[in-house]
């Protein structure tokens, strides 16, 4: 096997454990003669460190068994932790551990391990598609910085028709948001996005999370879909024609503890209010946030809330699933 160590950059469980199956030999090379000892390192933790322990597991018994390949997880705590580790081993400082053969790592990282020869070529370990997603991703982002510099020069205005809202936020200072053919909403591109107005312009800019929702008073909505009842403070006017109501991922907020003094609003009542006791239905993992999609614990049938929190914020709540969370109500989009 060659010696050089086989680095994931920003690579989440699922990547990791889909490159196990092919660690330990040659491509298309059956099982190895002699035993194959691979040391993976993680910066996982609690429910995410459980969750790839299972999937080592269950490689060392299906596949490793097989090819005679045996795979050792180990955790280093956080991803600076992590960072850390990698760069004393590879510095061969004294007291740190052997070089790890697989390890999640930033692109800076990579970059200085790969100058020193510390990484391998892993075009032969992942398939044309994979690749192709990887490549396409990263020359649209660099075609958009280059198309911004261009209009910049250019000094005229531009029509620009696109699908995508991370363009339209980063290129366009104005955008019409068009549904069957009709205008749905027009303004600046950043109000929009704080407040799509409708539905439909909702979803097209992102927002994930939409309930109806139901006027029940001056300052107060019934999010039936959710069955969470929210209350609004003086300042906030509803709109009589209400229908719906929307959060958007990134803007719920964990309760880590009820009787903590969370959110300076308008009373503490308002806070019980606007949060949902939950239990986690589906968790994954992307390079640099995490998505968890909660259900209600009222028992209900209710749909499912979906919250993105960053990798940063899940280390701070011990990469925990709270118990509550708060949809706050400065967050809460109103539309129709």
């Amino acid at each position: 096997m060659n010696q050089k160590r086989i680095i994931t950059v920003l690579a989440g469980s699922a990547m990791l454990a889909g490159l196990l199956t092919g660690c330990g030999a040659e491509p298309g090379i059956g099982k190895s003669e002699e035993p194959v000892n691979l040391t993976v390192w993680t910066y996982y933790n609690g429910e995410q460190l459980d969750a790839f322990n299972a999937l080592v597991d269950s490689f060392n018994e299906s596949v490793g068994k097989e090819k005679n390949i045996v795979v050792e997880s180990s955790s280093q705590g956080s991803v600076n932790d992590l960072e850390s580790n990698v760069m004393d081993a590879a510095e061969e400082k004294v007291g740190a551990a052997d070089m790890p053969n697989i390890f999640s790592a930033y692109a800076d990282t990579a970059y200085k391990l790969d100058q020193a020869g510390q990484v391998v070529d892993l075009s032969d370990y992942l398939t044309d598609e994979e690749k192709s997603e990887y490549i396409d991703a990263y020359l649209k982002e660099k075609l958009m910085q280059e198309m911004m510099t261009y209009l910049n020069q250019f000094k005229k205005g531009v029509i620009m028709v696109s699908h995508s809202r991370d363009e339209v936020y980063q290129m366009c200072s104005d955008t019409v948001i068009m549904h069957q053919g009709m205008i749905e909403t027009l303004g600046k591109t950043k109000e929009i996005f704080d407040n799509p107005g409708t539905v439909n312009a909702a979803r097209l800019t992102g927002c994930k999370n939409i309930s109806r929702g139901i006027k029940t008073g001056i300052h107060e909505v019934y999010a039936s879909d959710w069955d969470i009842k929210l209350t609004f403070p003086e300042q906030t006017e509803i709109p009589s024609n209400l229908t719906h109501v929307g959060i958007r991922a990134h803007e719920i907020c964990p309760i880590v503890s009820k009787d903590a003094d969370l959110r300076d609003m308008d009373s503490n009542e308002s806070i019980k209010l606007n949060t949902m006791d939950c239990q986690l239905e589906r968790i994954s993992e992307a390079p640099f946030e995490m998505y968890l999609i909660l259900q209600n614990k009222s028992g209900k049938n209710t749909s499912p809330l979906w919250w993105k929190v960053t990798k940063k914020e899940w280390q701070e709540i011990g990469e925990k699933v709270p118990e509550t969370v708060e949809l706050p109500a400065e967050h809460i989009i109103l539309l129709k």
